[in-house]
């Protein structure tokens, strides 16, 4: 297997000359696999891990998205892989808890957690439950032990040799994923409990009513423990003593989404608000962004933008399931740079799945059985008010222009709707695709890297509806 270390965003940039564009709006690739894809993906030495309701782990190149490998269950894998060591760790629907070789998918060993998901609603395969609680525990590594939390009740510690080193029973079943903060781990539980256990021993340090159901996992900042519950607050929670701090109440009852903290802020979304928030770690709202639908999955922040799956593309196709959307928002001010829909699907929802951003490309598994990877490379231009500018024409231009090796790319669209922006050489050969898909009317700017290509001139093509435009690139080496 491939193991080499990658640069994606180089390579990317590029693709034209290493790969074929895949049809899909702005994918670099998509991976299909045999079932939906609720898991979130996990990143490992130039490879994508990420589990599927066909009940295999999938090891795909991250560069191409080939399969490298693939490691049959017995049940549904609907948490984020762990992976240390050279070893990657999860959980299944069969009840075990694995330890595969990350390089060949093979077992190391399986050691039973019992019924991790815990079946108590109707499954969307038959039915029109509610499959945000068929969500998993995520394994967490720290300190050579690996923390899982089971629908049998219990909170497992066990080594990476796969032998128990504790277990403590809490009153329900567990879906949040816990989190390691000094010498406790934290975790969730439906019986509306959150709570702190000494890592050495599973000890119970303190636990704190939330009187809600806790589906989302603790994150921790500056010693205050932020997790969203069932019963319309984010609660903000002392880590150390377990006194309550602060909370904000939402509009709706229901917060899936775990916290981020990234760059002093929270950043968290809401499943019936239809809203992305930021906050202080007080609490205080920084800023709003309405988004189309409901948001199960959790924010992942990487280079001043927020990345965040939505249960559907628009409110209007939620019943008609026609599948979710991928977001990247500005994570200063709440503005929405871009939204990618995705395909159809036979279940109300589309992207439950957390992504992973990776040298500025997006990867995130969808309810339509796709692993997808996404280029980011274009950012929207804000004006001096802080609200997004609104072209009255197309605009298409580049600078410096004769450039050596990169060069801006500005491109301006009135109206929101899909457009292509691709770079050809003089032959009409297609170099690579800088973006498509849709974005809203505004301007934009990219950052577009020749460094692997030849001197001469390039023709960069702007595509929409009712427009089409060409310029001419000089690259001088």
């Amino acid at each position: 297997m491939n193991s080499r270390p990658i640069f994606v965003s180089l390579v990317l940039l590029i693709l034209g000359l290493s790969m074929t564009i895949n049809a899909d709006p702005s994918a670099a690739w998509k991976f299909t696999t045999g079932g939906p894809v609720y898991a979130s993906p996990a990143y490992y030495n130039g490879n994508i891990y990420i589990g599927s309701d066909d009940g295999n782990l999938y090891c795909l190149d991250a560069l191409t998205g080939s399969k490298q490998w693939e490691f049959k269950t017995g049940g549904l894998i609907r948490c984020r892989p762990a992976i240390s060591a050279g070893n990657v760790y999860f959980a299944s629907d069969d009840g075990y808890l694995y330890s595969l070789n990350a390089s060949t998918g093979v077992q190391n060993w399986s050691y039973n957690i019992g019924n991790h998901i815990n079946r108590i609603l109707p499954d969307l395969n038959t039915s029109t439950g509610n499959f945000w609680d068929y969500m998993q525990s995520s394994a967490y590594i720290d300190s050579g032990t690996i923390y899982v939390g089971s629908g049998d009740k219990n909170l497992y510690a066990i080594d990476t040799a796969g032998i128990l080193k504790w277990k403590v029973t809490t009153n329900n079943i567990i879906r949040s994923t816990p989190c390691v903060y000094r010498n406790n781990v934290y975790i969730g539980s439906w019986d509306n409990f959150i709570y702190s256990f000494n890592k050495s021993d599973g000890s119970l340090a303190w636990k704190y009513n939330t009187q809600g159901v806790v589906n989302s996992s603790p994150c921790i900042a500056d010693s205050i423990l932020y997790c969203g519950c069932r019963n319309y607050y984010l609660y903000g929670i002392n880590a150390n003593t377990g006194q309550y701090y602060c909370r904000y109440r939402y509009s709706q009852p229901y917060i899936e989404s775990s916290a981020t903290f990234a760059n002093g802020f929270l950043y968290i979304g809401s499943s019936d608000d239809y809203t992305v928030f930021s906050f202080d770690t007080g609490l205080g709202v920084v800023w709003k962004c309405g988004v189309p639908s409901d948001v199960w999955s959790s924010p992942v922040y990487d280079n001043g933008t927020l990345y965040i799956g939505m249960a559907s593309y628009s409110q209007s196709s939620m019943t008609a399931k026609q599948g979710g959307a991928i977001l990247a928002i500005n994570a200063a001010n709440g503005k929405i740079n871009w939204q990618l829909n995705c395909g159809k699907t036979p279940f109300i929802g589309g992207i439950v799945s957390s992504p992973t951003v990776i040298n500025n490309v997006v990867y995130y598994g969808s309810l339509d059985s796709n692993v997808y990877a996404v280029v980011n490379n274009t950012t929207r231009i804000e004006n001096k008010q802080g609200s997004s500018s609104v072209p009255k024409e197309y605009q298409l231009i580049n600078y410096p222009n004769p450039f050596n090796p990169t060069t801006n790319i500005s491109y301006a669209i009135p109206v929101n709707e899909n457009i292509s922006l691709k770079v050809y050489n003089v032959l009409g050969q297609q170099v690579t695709t800088i973006f498509q898909g849709f974005q809203k009317a505004g301007t934009y700017l990219v950052n577009f890297d020749a460094s692997k290509l030849t001197s001469g001139v390039y023709l960069c093509r702007l595509e929409a509806a009712n427009y089409s435009g060409v310029m001419k690139m000089m690259l001088l080496k």
